[in-house]
C-alpha cells in the first residue's frame, strides 16, 4: 500500500526492479536489456581488441533522459569514427501493421540510416551492411526515425565525426522483463567484432 511503500522509501530515493537473468530457449529475458546487453558486448569486443589505433569503449549514462553521458564522452575523446550499440524497439506484434514494425526479433541486429537526432552518412551505412554481409551476418534496417541514441551529440560534438549504430531488438523494451533473441544479440557481437577487425572505419574517415 501507499502507506507501506512509505515507511521504507522517501520521495526522491532510487529504487529498481530486481530481476535475474534467464533464458527461455532461444531467447534471454532480465530488467534493463537496454543497454545492459550492448554493455556485455563492448566488454566482449574490447577483451579481443587489437588495434594500432587509438579505441575507447564507453558505457554512457543517462541516454534515455537526454542523452548526456555522451555529450561529456564525445567532448573529451574527441573521436573520428563512433561506433553505437543500444537496444531497440521490437514491436512485431500482432496488433501492429508491418508497416509500424521498428525492428523485428530473431531478424538480426538493425542498422540505423536515420533517427531523431542523427542522418547517418551513407558510407557508414554502406560500411556496416557491406560488413555484415561479408561475414554472413543477418541484419535489418532499422525501419523507426522517433526516438534517439548516443550517435546525435557525437555526430555533432566539436567538428563532428562520422557515427553508426547496431541495434539489438527488445521486446518489451523499458520493463522489469524486457526479451531479446540470442541469435541477434550474437549477431550485433559479431558486426561490430568484423567491423573493428577489417578496419572499416577507414572507409569513412
Amino acid at each position: 500500500s501507499h502507506e507501506e511503500a512509505e515507511k521504507k522509501v522517501a520521495i526522491g530515493d532510487m529504487a529498481v526492479y530486481v530481476t535475474n537473468y534467464v533464458e527461455l530457449g532461444e531467447r534471454a529475458a532480465c530488467g534493463a536489456m537496454d543497454d545492459r546487453i550492448c554493455c556485455a558486448i563492448v566488454a566482449e569486443a574490447m577483451k579481443k581488441m587489437k588495434s594500432e589505433h587509438d579505441v575507447y569503449a564507453v558505457f554512457t549514462v543517462q541516454e534515455e533522459v537526454g542523452l548526456r553521458g555522451m555529450y561529456a564522452a564525445a567532448y573529451s575523446v574527441a573521436p573520428d569514427v563512433v561506433i553505437v550499440l543500444e537496444g531497440t524497439t521490437a514491436n512485431d506484434m500482432p496488433e501492429v501493421k508491418n508497416v509500424g514494425f521498428v525492428t523485428k526479433m530473431s531478424h538480426g541486429p538493425a542498422i540505423s540510416f536515420m533517427d531523431n537526432a542523427t542522418i547517418v552518412s551513407p558510407d557508414m551505412f554502406k560500411a556496416l551492411t557491406e560488413t555484415a554481409n561479408a561475414a554472413g551476418i543477418k541484419w535489418q534496417p532499422r525501419q523507426g526515425t522517433t526516438g534517439a541514441n548516443d550517435q546525435g551529440p557525437a555526430q555533432r560534438m566539436r567538428a563532428g565525426c562520422k557515427t553508426g549504430c547496431i541495434s539489438v531488438p527488445c521486446r518489451y523494451i523499458h520493463s522489469p522483463a524486457s526479451i531479446a533473441d540470442i541469435d541477434d544479440i550474437m549477431g550485433a557481437y559479431a558486426l561490430a567484432d568484423a567491423f573493428l577487425k577489417n578496419k572499416k572505419f577507414n572507409e569513412v574517415l
